[in-house]
Parts: structure tokens; sequence; C-alpha cells
């Protein structure tokens, strides 16, 4: 071989040798593999490429016939496949659905949270309808429409009763959160008396159920909301009595010395002292008439003027007629210009009326009159004369009774009934009813509690099945530290006293109850009744001092279940 030839042979073999070790060189970091020249990597074919192949293989040499035949049995098994999905797919929308109108989502998912504790929507339901159950009876005064959606009324602008209600839930809910987490920092559990009221509450719905062909779980649906179920009713009458009673134990833990009352009734006499005096109002009447489609007419402005005239009069005649003392007059007097009587109300009552100022000036004597204009403004902010006042002051006085605790076990008398079993009235109409049976109860009940003991827990016995008093009747007929202004006319004479030791009892006729009481008396409190109003309202202020210290410690926050409630 020639010098020249050998020379192009180790240039190939080296050019070789280089674009052998470049391809690999490439080759590794991309991992790409290079075909020999010439040659094309033939394409795979897809599942559903494959699947149609398979499917035209299948018709071929068939008639036409026969394709059709194949074509209509392939496409009706698709449909069939597609349905089973379908059907798949609502029956889970189904499921979903039922189990979310259930109500477990709304009992189980965190609705609100407070500090570490969580609450579903369904525990603030308990809280929403507990508030609208103690409106509803009051729909009309308050101006709430019951057939209507809450949230379609405005209690004030701005703000639907829906809003109130919740708004109300959500604000006690919370506070029951922090009484409990702060009644689990202090180790502090439920008493057993306590756990005993619970089991009486629960009790008592079941009873209720049970009287009523209810089952629980549709009662409790009805009056806290269709989420609402047995477990969860449990669980919130549970933290609620606990709550209540961390919250009277941090009350008590505050004392207040002698010197804390006296300077506290000193600031607040006129709300602790006892009025006695004599109120009338005298009304500016006029009588509305309609028109002829039966539209409410406003009385002119001649027949106003004239109204307030008579009423003008009216009131400085009754004025004269009881700084005289002549209480035939005053009679007459109040029956001829329809003057209603609010005589002797407690400072609660008469402190939003119009002679509040004068009646507690405590430079007040007794005989002292005034007449004293009722006075209101109307939508256009015009003032309105709707009467007169007309007050006689009496004596003022501080009240050193002591509150009563007592049993009672109240016997209702029944509508007296003629000879053909028909209710007796009254010529103007009421009723006549049979003091007499409702007596003669009550002294077979009498005999028969002496009979098994006289004693308190012989009394206790009684009642649930005997009472009528649907307030005491389920605890053994117990009121403790009852205020004179707690119980009835027949009821305060007898028991305030103070004449009395434990186990006195009385068969007294209450007209204000419509029947006849059977009182047990147990004993009279420590301190004045006044003393015990002033250490409450330390107390109070004492504990709400306490509370706004705690409360800013837990962190509220709703979720999207709080839409729920």
């Amino acid at each position: 071989m020639g010098e020249e030839n050998k020379n192009n042979l180790t240039e190939e073999k080296s050019e070789s040798i280089q674009t052998e070790d470049t391809v690999k060189e490439t080759e590794q970091p991309d991992k790409v593999k290079t075909q020999p020249e010439g040659k094309k990597e033939k394409p795979q074919k897809t599942k559903k490429e494959r699947k149609s192949r398979k499917e035209e293989e299948a018709l071929a040499g068939l008639s036409m016939k026969g394709r059709q035949k194949v074509l209509e049995e392939r496409k009706e098994k698709r449909r069939k496949k597609w349905y089973i999905a379908l059907g798949i797919v609502i029956v889970v929308l189904i499921a979903g659905l039922l189990f979310f109108d259930s109500g477990c989502l709304q009992r189980s998912l965190t609705a609100l949270k407070v500090g570490n504790k969580s609450y579903s929507a369904a525990e603030l339901d308990y809280y929403y309808y507990a508030g609208y159950n103690s409106y509803s009876p009051y729909a009309t005064y308050y101006g709430l429409d019951t057939s209507k959606s809450l949230k379609e009324q405005e209690i004030y602008s701005g703000t639907t009763w829906y809003d109130y209600f919740r708004d109300n839930a959500k604000n006690t809910l919370t506070n029951v959160a922090v009484l409990i987490q702060e009644a689990e920092k202090a180790d502090y559990s439920l008493s057993k008396e306590g756990q005993e009221t619970v089991d009486q509450n629960l009790q008592e719905l079941k009873d209720t159920c049970t009287e009523n062909g209810y089952t629980v779980s549709a009662y409790l649906s009805a009056s806290y909301g269709r989420y609402m179920n047995y477990n969860t009713y449990e669980k919130v009458v549970t933290n609620s009595q606990l709550a209540q009673e961390y919250e009277t134990k941090v009350k008590e833990s505050f004392d207040q010395t002698d010197k804390d009352v006296d300077n506290y009734y000193k600031e607040h006499k006129a709300e602790l002292d006892t009025f006695e005096y004599e109120a009338y109002l005298v009304p500016v009447s006029t009588d509305s008439g309609t028109d002829a489609d039966a539209n409410t007419e406003e009385p002119t402005e001649e027949e106003t003027a004239v109204a307030e005239t008579k009423a003008k009069k009216g009131a400085k005649a009754l004025k004269e007629a009881m700084t005289a003392g002549d209480e035939d007059k005053i009679k007459d007097l109040v029956e001829e210009y329809g003057a209603t009587d609010y005589s002797d109300q407690a400072y609660d009552s008469f402190s939003g009326y119009d002679f509040s100022d004068w009646l507690t000036d405590e430079k007040r004597e007794a005989g002292d009159v005034t007449s004293v204009k009722y006075e209101t403004e109307d939508s256009d902010e015009e003032t309105v004369l709707n009467g007169y006042y007309v007050v006689r002051f009496e004596k003022r006085y501080l009240d050193k009774s002591r509150d009563a605790t007592f049993r009672n076990i109240l016997v209702k008398a029944e509508a007296a009934k003629d000879e053909k079993d028909e209710a007796v009235t009254e010529e103007d109409g009421s009723t006549v009813y049979d003091y007499d049976a409702a007596k003669k109860t009550v002294e077979d009940l009498q005999k028969k509690w002496q009979k098994n003991g006289g004693d308190a827990d012989a009394f206790a016995d009684l009642t649930e099945k005997n009472s009528g008093d649907t307030t005491s009747s389920t605890n053994g007929g117990l009121y403790e530290d009852a205020a004179k202004d707690d119980v009835s006319d027949a009821l305060k004479t007898w028991l305030f006293d103070e004449t009395h030791k434990e186990g006195d009892y009385a068969i007294l006729k209450d007209e204000d109850n419509v029947g006849y009481q059977l009182v047990y008396f147990e004993s009279y409190s420590e301190k004045y009744h006044w003393q015990n109003v002033c250490i409450d309202a330390l107390q109070n202020a004492d504990y709400n001092d306490w509370y706004e210290g705690v409360a800013k410690d837990y962190k509220d926050s709703t979720t999207s279940m709080y839409h729920f409630v």
C-alpha cells in the first residue's frame, strides 16, 4: 500500500472513531437513540386505533344486513354503558343530598369556633330558636309577622329579625364557650345537683313527647330546627348548665362588705326605696272614623283640640279632688274621663313615666299633688299631647322585709256551672269560679300531707300530681328567696309578716291565681331584701369586669357552615 493511501485510511479511521464517540457523547445526556440512516421507526397504534381496526376486521366479509345488525348491537351496548354511568352519578348525587339534608354535616362540622372549642350549626340553632320562641308569643307587640320569612323583615334599619336572632345566638354560645373553658382551667366540673337538673330536663322532654304523641326527634326538630337531635340537645343543655353554674360560682366569689352595700344604697336610693302614691292618666281621646272605603280617618285639628281641652279639664278636676282627698269624687272622675290607674308601681315600672323625677324628689311630702303632661313625638318629630298624669305622693321608705323560702300547692278553681251544666257568668260577662270546690280539694290534700308526715318531703311528694302551679310543681313546689314582688297578694300578706317559723302552713284563697293555695313555710333570708339586691348588683358589676378581662383572650370565628344557622 502506498504512503498516500495509508494516510487516507488513517484519517478515515480517525474520523470514524471521532464520529462514534461524538454520537455516544450526544446520546447519553438526552438518552436519544439515533436510528441508522435510511430507517424509520414504525409508530405504535393507540388502544382506540387497535380496537377500531379489530372492529373493522370483524365486519369484513359480512353482508350489509349482518354489518347493520352488528353495528346496532354495538350501539346498544354503548348506550347501556352510558346509562349505567349516568345512573351511578345520579345515585351518588342523591345520596349526597340525602346525607346533607339529614343534618349530619350541620351537626358535625364547625360553624363557630371560640378559643379551642368548636360548635356546629345545630348547636347555634338551639340558641337561635330559644330566642325566637321567647319573642313569638308577643310577635304582634314587636311588629314581627311569624307567617313571613324573618330574612324579609327588619327589626331596625339594616338588620333583619333573622340577623338579630342569629347574632344573639352567636353571642350567647360565645359566652357559654368562654365560661366552659374558664371552668376547665379552674378544674371545675358540673355538680351533682347540676347533673340532676340536666337529667330532669331530658326526662321532661321525653315525658312531654309521650304525653302529646310526638317522637323526641320530631319535637326537637319542631322546637329547635331540623338539624337538632337528642344527642346534640343533651350536649347543649349540659354545657349551658355548666356555664350557669360557673358564672354563679364566680359571682359569689366576690365578697361585699356592709360598707359597700350602704354606699351602693346611697347612690341608688330611688331604685331601692318603696313609693306609695296614687296616679292616673287622663287621656286625650279622639274617635277615629272611617271613610267610604273603610279606611281609618285621622281626627281633624278641631276634633283634636276639643279632646285636648276635655283632658285638661278632667286633669284639673282630678287634681282638685286628689288634693282634697275626696276619694268618691276621684272614683267618679276616673270613670268619667276614662283615666288609667298607674298607682303604687315599682321603680322599674314608673321610672319611664313623665312624673318619675317629681315623685322621686327627696323633698316630696305626703299629700303633694301634681299634674304632668304626657307627650311624645310623631313621625314628623312634632310634639303630640297624649294626656295628663295626675299624681299624689303618699310616702317613701326602705322596705326591710326578708326574702322567703316556701313550698306551695295551687288548686285551680273551675268555672261554676248552673243546672244546665253551663258556665255561670257575672253581669259584665266575666266567669264565676267555684272556689268552694277548690278549697275542699286543698283541705283533703292537707290531711293527706299531714298523714304522710307533714314535713317538706311529704309536701314535695304531693306537688307534681296535684299542683296547678307549673313553675314549681316539678321541683316539689319550692320557691327559694322569693321577694314580695314575686308572689301574689294572698301569699304576700301571709308570707312576709316575718312571724313564721319553719313548718308553718296555711290554706289561702288566691284570686290572682284563681284558686286555693296550700303553703308550707321554710325560712327567711339572713339579710334584708334590699341588701340582697345591693349585693347582687355589686357582684354583677365585679363579674362583668372579670368576664371582660378573660373574654378578650378567646378569639371567635365562623365558617361557611354558619350560613346554615
